[in-house]
């Protein structure tokens, strides 16, 4: 199978998983009644981003548990979705916010989170950006972020409101030089390194239109009853026969192993994301005066969640795939420096970029990549907890931090002190293992492979606390 639709699978399963969610509500539930609830004289508020509609509906269940069983009457949360969610791992059918927040009574989101009955928002892409609650002090993030969604979705924590001094965000998903960079084209002042040309999205328009994926009388029957605000039915009708076409050339492309039509498919799909991010950008800049644009804009943005490769691929078969231990590892606490001077770069025109060819691999060996520096029979658990003291005792050294510092990776990595330390992290770990301990410390080629295997991390751990 594709390695990186594998790896993809693998790893939104396990950000779905029950323990690692409830570790993460754990974290913010007591973060938040230790650093936030006190502020503004105990009316202080966060929000929690979740990655898609399903984790916001789990974070709820686990967030409503947890606080339940710890007795908690100061921290409530609201959970914030669109449309309908079934997860019938949770046992949860149709769920819909009113649903999940009984407390509502009527009232919209926005209201009730302005009252003391609910000091956490969950939130799956929505509130993001344009909400402006100036009582909000923290934000967890569990979700990736980059560009303007970044700015964007954090600078909710902007609003002003009196005695709010400081503001935090505790962040499971995003290094913070990303955060950084994300935020610099945008600090002090904002200029593009060129200027954008009005006329792609009409270029782009064209080169959609001429796949005959979808037709006029589509388009036309779409946006006028999503004028008429008819329900989900009613518009899904007129994007089904493209999703079928889609679906249909998409089947008989990988049926006669036609690499041609199989690219040219990946590039539609990324041209309607094109499309609509042009749009979206230019059209609040130029009055366009087309309404065939903005009748695309509508029908797309209901065409392209059908056409994904989630929705048009089989899904990987995770049945048989379980963890034995999975942790939480808090990093050091960064308060990075903005410098500014960064130019946006200008919307570039749609098919630009290139469809990747897949690496295959079996699922097993994504899996066994990370579980295969052992011999004889360990459980999975005993060997991640002495592997990750491990790791733990060497990001913790002074000695190396101070060389991670000042050295390049292969300098760092001819270190004397490096073979010391990790020697002192192995000793460490016997109250987890005696055997697996011994077996590092009497077998050079297992001490030397998962050194190796830990090195690149550890250095870029060090070099990030800086």
């Amino acid at each position: 199978m594709d390695k990186k639709a594998a790896v993809k699978s693998v790893m939104n399963w396990v950000k779905l998983h029950p323990t690692n969610i409830s570790q993460k509500v754990q974290i913010i539930v007591e973060h938040f009644r230790s650093n936030v609830g006190p502020r503004l004289d105990g009316k202080a508020k966060a929000m929690v981003v979740t990655s898609s509609r399903k984790a916001a509906v789990r974070y709820k269940l686990a967030f409503d548990k947890y606080v339940t069983e710890h007795g908690y009457s100061d921290v409530a949360a609201l959970v914030a979705f669109s449309g309908e969610v079934t997860d019938l791992d949770s046992a949860i059918e149709k769920a819909t916010e009113t649903s999940m927040n009984p407390g509502l009574k009527g009232r919209d989101l926005r209201d009730a989170f302005a009252t003391d009955e609910y000091q956490v928002m969950l939130v799956a892409n929505k509130f993001q950006t344009g909400f402006d609650q100036p009582l909000l002090v923290a934000m967890y993030v569990d979700k990736k972020l980059s560009g303007v969604a970044a700015v964007q979705t954090l600078s909710r924590l902007n609003r002003i409101a009196p005695s709010k001094d400081q503001t935090f965000v505790l962040d499971f998903a995003n290094a913070a030089e990303d955060i950084v960079e994300a935020f610099e084209p945008y600090y002090e002042a904002t200029t593009l390194a060129d200027v954008t040309d009005p006329n792609i999205v009409h270029e782009t328009m064209a080169k959609l239109d001429v796949t005959g994926i979808y037709l006029e009388s589509e388009v036309e029957g779409l946006v006028r009853d999503y004028l008429a605000n008819k329900g989900n039915n009613a518009l899904t009708r007129w994007v089904t026969p493209a999703r079928d076409r889609f679906r249909d050339r998409e089947r008989t492309a990988v049926e006669h192993t036609d690499k041609i039509a199989m690219d040219e498919l990946e590039m539609l799909r990324k041209d309607v994301g094109t499309f609509l991010r042009q749009y979206d950008f230019l059209s609040q800049i130029v009055d366009y005066q087309d309404l065939s644009l903005e009748k695309l804009s509508i029908y797309l943005r209901h065409l392209a969640p059908q056409i994904t490769r989630q929705q048009l691929n089989h899904e990987i078969d995770l049945s048989a795939v379980d963890f034995d231990y999975i942790d939480q590892h808090a990093q050091a606490t960064t308060s990075s420096k903005l410098e500014g001077g960064v130019a946006l770069e200008p919307a570039k025109e749609a098919g630009t970029g290139a469809v990747r060819d897949p690496e295959l691999v079996a699922l097993d060996e994504v899996i066994a990549k990370i579980n295969d520096l052992f011999s004889g029979d360990h459980p999975d658990s005993s060997v991640r907890s002495v592997v990750t003291h491990i790791r733990d005792r060497l990001e913790e050294s002074e000695t190396l931090q101070q060389q991670a510092r000042h050295n390049t990776l292969a300098q760092f990595s001819a270190s004397p002190d490096l073979n010391s330390e990790f020697v002192a992290a192995v000793l460490g770990a016997m109250e987890s293992s005696d055997e697996l301990s011994a077996q590092i410390l009497n077998n050079p080629d297992l001490s030397h492979k998962l050194l190796g295997q830990l090195l690149p991390g550890v250095y870029q751990h060090l070099n990030a606390t800086r």
